[in-house]
């Protein structure tokens, strides 16, 4: 009968003026009614029933089906009927739902899966309490955002080298783009991460412990595994436990071994612990004084001082060295557009090798007219030094005590620096290429030669740490010890937490990420106050990352803006590249303008090996039967470092002296 009356216009309008004036109870009942049903499936009593699995399942459900009345009459309020046929990409449906949501959780606080998501979000974000309280006006989450933060649950080492230079042509030269995939210019894959592989971590309660000293570091170990983890001395001294750390970290713990060799199990003696390397900081071997003439043309002359950002040297770094290598192979193959038209893979190889040759590998002899040196140099003549006892200098020539500090004529100290210069960033270099590519064979493929380097520079401690590692690898994690073993430790020391190619990354770069995070929650949410809190967070930071990045994938939050695009630093290479075109600081100058004022950079390596086998390496043999038996030779120089004590900010509020962790 009804639907007769409606079927007129007549009709039609007497039925809307009687609901209009007596109906209107009728449809609060049937919206009443709906808004049940949809509380009975949104029900979540409270933050205790937030599992992980909820987090990663979480999504914005459309309750059409259960509230059709409550969702039309959203729509139609959202957008006109004009619009509605009209509009094909922006669609209310999204925020009709989230409406529905906020307004069910109005009814019932046992209704809060849309507000815990959301609300968790909002504060790993670290939004302003003032946002909070904006957004409490227009949605009803404010207190349980209150609560949140009252309880939150919370093949060989030159081939690797020639790609590096290859890389940096085919990534400032756009005439080789096209040669970025080719395979011979690739790295060779050496115990790489399995494609796709995602690295797990599973973050554990912040301690304040201090675990800069010996002491420290025993309480950490049992608050870790002990009061955390549960465990007990007995199940602990049963099996290898891996532990990679920064460097101050390792010689504490092997002080331990010394100094509680003769307690009751391998637990208490801490025999347990096999201890990685901490690749990070790795990365940071430089010589500063050297490069302060390409700091002021990349006008950054505040990393020529002694409070530095790391990851601005370290771009610095590979800018200068990019623009170096970008300036050879201009050298070497002319016009790179021409180049281009008729170059191969294997050329391009080829080409790459004699850049090595004649500009990454410090000169034995002064090139003049006729010595300019085109074959690879022999091992006992080059950057590993000579087999005499004599010392020699950067050039090979044995060095007498009364041999005068100025350069010989017809010398050029500005070319022979340039090639030390050009030739240790690139180590560095490729240590950042086989980190990010996650490929830690690569890395064993040159641990020497990074001891070596470190030694040479000064850097007693990291060039002391590399030797153990090395020594683990090749006796103590044998076969007989169990492979699988010598395999974990190899296989952890790189991670990759997402699973996407080049974003591997050292365990301790990891925890300088987490420490970032939590630093950066604990600035934000004015935490400071509240210490106890952070102890929560820290353990409950995965799942904190899992909550925005789902909130963003379902709510269709931008990552970035659309206009978005990365900083683009090719015009700073180019800028070097042109400065040593210029300045030819490639080409050897015997005449070259104040060549005698200038001071030649030592060679690393070569300097490193007289070191190594007068001293540093007998010492190290020494030390480690004397620590296996209990004993430990105290005050040797492999525990004093003569590099300058910097102040390295890791990140904006994360500083590191020196060693200090």
């Amino acid at each position: 009968m009804l639907d007769c009356i409606a079927g007129s216009e007549s009709g039609k309008r007497k039925i809307i003026a009687w609901i209009k004036r007596s109906g209107l109870q009728f449809v609060c009942e049937i919206v009443s009614d709906e808004m049940d049903n949809v509380k009975q499936v949104e029900n979540l009593p409270g933050l205790s029933h937030i599992t992980p699995d909820f987090i990663k399942s979480w999504t914005i459900h459309d309750h059409a089906d259960l509230a059709p009345w409550t969702t039309k009459i959203l729509l139609l309020a959202a957008e006109t009927l004009q619009a509605q046929s009209k509009n094909k990409i922006k669609t209310p449906q999204a925020i009709c739902r989230i409406i529905t949501k906020q307004l069910v959780y109005q009814q019932s606080f046992h209704s809060l899966g849309f507000q815990a998501q959301f609300g968790l979000f909002l504060w790993a974000t670290g939004s302003a309490r003032q946002t909070i309280e904006a957004l409490h006006r227009m949605q009803p989450i404010r207190q349980l955002l209150i609560r949140t933060q009252d309880n939150i649950i919370l093949s060989s080492v030159d081939q690797t080298l020639q790609v590096v230079i290859v890389r940096v042509l085919v990534t400032y030269a756009k005439e080789f783009s096209s040669y970025a995939k080719e395979p011979v210019l690739q790295h060779k894959p050496r115990r790489a991460i399995p494609a796709g592989y995602k690295t797990k971590q599973y973050p554990l309660c912040v301690t304040t412990i201090e675990e800069a000293s010996i002491e420290g570091n025993l309480l950490y170990h049992d608050e870790v595994y002990i009061n955390l983890l549960k465990h007990t001395t007995e199940s602990l001294s049963r099996y290898a436990i891996s532990s990679s750390n920064d460097q101050l970290t390792n010689s504490r713990i092997r002080s331990l071994f010394a100094s509680w060799d003769q307690d009751t199990n391998p637990w208490n003696r801490r025999k347990v612990f096999q201890l990685g390397l901490g690749l990070f900081y790795l990365c940071s071997l430089n010589q500063t004084g050297s490069l302060t003439y390409f700091f002021n043309t990349l006008e950054k002359t505040r990393l020529g001082s002694n409070h530095l950002d790391y990851h601005s040297l370290l771009a610095a770094l590979m800018q200068i060295l990019d623009g170096l290598l970008l300036n050879v192979w201009r050298q070497e193959c002319g016009d790179l557009a021409s180049f281009a038209k008729t170059a191969l893979a294997e050329n391009i190889l080829t080409v790459a090798d004699r850049i090595l040759v004649n500009y990454a590998t410090p000169a034995y002899k002064d090139p003049g007219s006729q010595t300019l040196q085109t074959k690879t140099p022999p091992t006992n003549k080059s950057d590993s030094g000579t087999d005499s006892d004599t010392p020699v200098d950067d050039t090979g020539a044995e060095a007498s005590s009364n041999q005068s500090s100025k350069p010989a004529p017809k010398t050029d100290i500005v070319h022979k620096n340039i090639r030390k210069l050009t030739r240790d960033p690139l180590y560095v270099a490729k240590l950042i290429h086989a980190i990010s590519d996650g490929n830690i064979g690569r890395i064993e493929d040159f641990l020497p030669q990074l001891a070596m380097m470190f030694c040479g520079a000064g850097g007693n401690n990291y060039c002391t740490e590399i030797l153990h590692f090395i020594l683990n690898l090749k006796h103590v994690w044998t076969p007989e010890f169990a492979h699988l073993n010598r395999d974990i430790m190899r296989d952890n020391q790189l991670l990759n937490l997402s699973g996407l190619p080049g974003h591997s990354m050292p365990v301790d770069l990891n925890v300088e990420h987490l420490i970032g995070e939590l630093k950066g929650l604990l600035h934000a949410k004015g935490l400071k106050a509240t210490w106890d809190c952070l102890d929560d967070i820290s353990a409950a930071i995965n799942y904190l990352n899992t909550v925005k990045q789902q909130v963003s994938v379902v709510m269709k939050l931008l990552h970035k803006n659309r206009n978005h695009s990365d900083v683009n630093t090719k015009h700073l290479v180019w800028r070097i590249a042109n400065l040593a075109q210029e300045q030819e600081l490639q080409k050897f100058n015997g005449n070259r303008l104040k060549n005698s004022h200038m001071n030649a950079v030592p060679n690393l390596l070569s300097s490193s090996k007289i070191k190594l086998k007068l001293s540093s390496l007998g010492t190290f043999n020494k030390w480690v039967p004397a620590m296996a038996s209990g004993r430990k030779i105290a005050n040797t120089e492999l525990d004093i470092d003569e590099l300058p004590r910097n102040q390295v900010c890791v990140n904006w509020m994360d500083k590191v002296e020196g060693n200090s962790k």
